[in-house]
């Protein structure tokens, strides 16, 4: 009888320790898409280059107007430049290498976290193989969240990604803002593509 209540408290124990952690991930966890959303809601003035292993991304945001481009070599000139006015609802996707371009730009988004998201949180909460813990990377403050093979850093102030990692990439991102000026968001001249 004694031996059933000894193991009825350490199982209690176990389960009250798991609740805690969960409620803890999932306090940081909507901590970080809280601060995601304020700060990616409050700056219209924003731009970010990520470099990953396979490619690199610029993003310029001034206002309602966003440019990326996506160069998959470090060095050449970009693959596919996305361009979108919200405030008139106008975007084009250009292709460089065939001078064509498309009324469409899907995959115009920044990088955000993979375990971070209001998609992802209850499942990163619960798991016990999942950790989020505050580690300094590239002189910024950061949680770090950890999955499997996914690391991923996020900057505690602005709650934007700072670098990932995972089985198939590994990039490095930075932000600055106030920086994009209307020169950076202009789009290429469209006389000089083909619709396809």
């Amino acid at each position: 009888m004694k031996k059933k209540k000894i193991l009825l408290i350490i199982i209690a124990i176990i389960v009250l320790l798991y609740i805690i952690s969960v409620i803890y991930k999932l306090s940081i966890l909507n901590k970080i898409i809280k601060t995601n959303a304020n700060t990616l809601a409050n700056e219209d003035n924003l731009y970010y280059f990520l470099q990953g292993n396979n490619h690199n991304e610029e993003y310029w945001r001034n206002g309602n107007i966003i440019k990326a481009e996506i160069t998959k070599n470090k060095n050449d000139s970009p693959e596919i430049i996305l361009w979108k006015d919200y405030s008139i609802n106008n975007g084009y996707t250009f292709i460089p290498s065939s001078k064509t371009y498309s009324t469409s730009t899907v995959g115009l988004a920044m990088h955000n976290s993979q375990l971070a998201s209001y998609s992802t949180k209850f499942t990163v909460a619960i798991l016990p193989i999942c950790t989020i813990t505050s580690k300094e990377y590239d002189n910024q403050k950061c949680y770090s969240l950890k999955m499997l093979s996914i690391t991923e850093y996020i900057n505690k102030e602005t709650g934007l990604l700072v670098y990932s990692k995972s089985d198939d990439d590994e990039f490095n991102i930075k932000y600055s803002f106030d920086t994009v000026t209307d020169k950076d968001v202009q789009s290429p001249n469209i006389e000089e593509y083909t619709l396809q």
